[in-house]
């Protein structure tokens, strides 16, 4: 490898470490026998942390002050459901915790999760950008109501799961160009 590729890999290396973007995946399966089903996706993309400077009152540097400086604790997240009724406007939400008949605390503001509208298919989107803090060892699940309203009964939910976030990604060498 010539020291351009070598240059190109490390900066996209670099660029990928830096994003540091998480994203959580759950399948949707139906809770009440339908063959309603979906999926769901959450993204966080931070704000890159600023320089910061010793602290020079107590002479340290914390991690955890750094770690939080300058992030946007906004998450993206998407649910995509088929096999509804047609033109139907059902509510969603992520809430902590696993599924279960009586879903946990939401994450975010209510107010942020736009219900789902589906076609004359019943295949439907639907989009939230939501705020909080989302932690990798917690669980959130996503919960898809069975009308447009949050007393609507649960038909279909998934548990959230962390995948391979992008400052893990491993390198990749540039093609051999010779």
């Amino acid at each position: 490898m010539d020291i351009n590729g070598l240059a190109l890999g490390l900066g996209i290396a670099g660029l990928l470490g830096a994003a540091g973007g998480r994203t959580w995946t759950a399948t949707l399966r139906s809770t009440d026998g339908t063959n309603l089903s979906g999926t769901a996706r959450v993204e966080w993309n931070p704000k890159p942390v600023p320089d910061v400077t010793m602290d020079t009152t107590m002479k340290r540097d914390t991690v955890a002050e750094r770690e939080m400086a300058g992030r946007d604790e906004r998450y993206t997240a998407t649910v995509t459901v088929s096999g509804a009724r047609p033109a139907a406007s059902l509510a969603w939400q992520v809430h902590h915790g696993k599924c279960s008949p009586t879903p946990g605390p939401i994450v975010g503001d209510d107010s942020a999760y736009q219900n789902i509208v589906t076609d004359d298919k019943g295949t439907g989107t639907a989009a939230a950008k939501i705020s909080g803090v989302m932690k990798d060892v917690t669980d959130y699940s996503v919960s898809v109501r069975g009308g447009s309203d949050q007393a609507a009964a649960v038909v279909a939910c998934g548990e959230l799961s962390l995948i391979k976030t992008q400052a893990s990604v491993e390198p990749q060498s540039p093609p051999d160009r010779r």
